[in-house]
């Protein structure tokens, strides 16, 4: 057994700090939690993490400042703390980087006009052949890079296909196969 348990085994409310155990007061726990003080804080004086202290509130029953107090309790939302107002969207919005994300790879510009959207964004590859062709990409077609790099996004590394099947075709050519013609990894 390791040092610093007690003898009996390991209680409920023991923990091992170096050498000596602590014991923590639940009831001291919830009285200052109940006083506005911050979980961070009572954890930082107790010198344990501050999930410890919430799973003590929890077993305690003492409900959490938003509400909550079951297992998997709901977190609050930005805009339920106030710090983002219900409905910024785009550069009105805190958590705005100008208009650029990048999504598996690949680099997206915020446009919401767009018909093509997804939630606002558009890969940044369709637009540059959407520009390059002067109309809208239809939904089927795949603007593919030629050599892999999902943010090269140069109008000569670009190829317009009619359909995600010729894209795979394309992909599944340069894969190297064994002597069955299976693929390898």
């Amino acid at each position: 057994m390791p040092k610093g348990y007690p003898k009996s085994g390991v209680n409920k409310g023991w923990f091992t700090h170096g050498q000596e155990p602590i014991k923590l007061d639940e009831n001291y726990i919830s009285k200052e939690y109940l006083k506005n003080r911050s979980i961070e804080d009572i954890a930082k004086e107790l010198k344990v993490s501050p999930q410890t202290i919430h799973r003590r509130l929890i077993k305690n029953n003492i409900p959490r400042r938003d509400g909550s107090f079951k297992k998997g309790h709901k977190m609050l939302s930005g805009v339920e703390k106030g710090w983002i107002k219900k409905g910024d969207k785009g550069s009105k919005s805190l958590a705005w980087k100008g208009g650029i994300r990048c999504s598996y790879g690949y680099k997206e510009i915020y446009q919401p006009q767009h018909p093509f959207n997804s939630r606002g964004y558009v890969r940044e590859h369709r637009l540059v052949m959407e520009k390059h062709l002067g109309r809208y990409l239809n939904p089927k077609e795949v603007a593919h890079h030629i050599n892999g790099i999902k943010d090269d996004n140069r109008i000569e590394n670009l190829k317009l296909l009619n359909s995600n099947s010729e894209h795979i075709k394309i992909h599944n050519k340069t894969k190297v196969r064994d002597s069955l013609g299976r693929l390898l990894p």
